[in-house]
């Protein structure tokens, strides 16, 4: 299996530019070692899937200033370099606990993903960390991104290649930005959408009824199955806060819908509190 990874990455170093187009330096106030994994579960409604998922997000270990704050400061190519260090630590994180029968989902920058030279780093990366398990992977394309044509075919054979490794994608905060009924229908081989979470908080807020929010999620699912090119797409709904808004959404949905997301079903923890949990292959 390493071989074909050695293959590939030689495959990839002869297509794409003989240039790394990642900057060496970061924003002043924050280096790498400041960075913290954490993860909360995706719910599965199917009983019969026994490997868990969770979604991975980054924390800072100082108060001073929120990751999102942080993010936006960053230039493109430093935000690009932020996605592989992320992505480095979750590849490392899995290498060193094969034991884990678990799948993590990954939030990558639309820039991230629409640079030529991605999948040469996917790779170099994965070699250094001796990571071959790609099928534990999920990407997330965040939303906030328009794509070029150029920038579209990129994306479509980097997401090409990244299905040929077993690595599945999934869209974030549908149907907000660009992240909405066109990347839909233009990006080929999308496995999952997120449904993002303003529906429900009006809800809870008591500004549309129960009646609203199953229309309006009616209204959601029907557009996804229309737009995608992915027939077999699956559907994840996230901020489910509590028993009621679980027990609505999956009587009207559970046929459709098969994860759940949020603090009813667990608040964001370490990554390494999987290791405390049954998580371990099965044989």
């Amino acid at each position: 299996m390493f071989f074909k990874i050695l293959n590939v990455n030689t495959w990839l170093t002869r297509q794409l530019p003989q240039y790394d187009c990642f900057e060496q330096t970061t924003t002043a106030w924050v280096v790498p070692q400041q960075i913290c994994l954490y993860t909360q579960k995706i719910h599965n409604l199917l009983s019969d899937d026994v490997r868990r998922k969770y979604e991975v997000l980054s924390r800072l270990k100082s108060n001073d200033l929120r990751i999102d704050q942080y993010l936006n400061t960053l230039s493109p190519q430093n935000l690009i370099q932020y996605d592989l260090f992320v992505l480095r630590k979750v590849f490392l994180f899995l290498r060193e606990n094969p034991q884990l029968d678990i799948e993590l989902h990954i939030n990558i920058s639309p820039e991230t993903l629409s640079s030529h030279s991605f999948m040469l780093h996917f790779m170099r990366i994965a070699q250094e960390v001796w990571f071959i398990d790609f099928y534990k992977i999920r990407i997330e394309i965040l939303e906030n991104g328009s794509f070029s044509d150029r920038q579209l075919y990129i994306v479509n054979s980097n997401i090409m290649i990244l299905h040929s490794m077993r690595v599945k994608i999934w869209v974030d905060d549908y149907p907000n930005a660009n992240n909405n009924n066109e990347l839909l229908w233009l990006i080929q081989w999308i496995d999952f959408v997120k449904i993002d979470k303003w529906p429900i908080i009006k809800y809870l807020d008591h500004n549309i009824t129960s009646e609203e929010l199953i229309n309006r999620m009616c209204f959601l699912l029907k557009e996804i199955d229309q737009y995608s090119q992915n027939q077999w797409i699956d559907v994840i709904i996230e901020w489910v806060e509590n028993q009621q808004v679980a027990l609505l959404l999956r009587e009207n949905f559970g046929k459709r819908v098969h994860f759940f997301q949020w603090y009813y079903f667990e608040r964001p923890q370490s990554i390494f509190n999987l290791l405390t949990e049954n998580h371990l292959c099965q044989d």
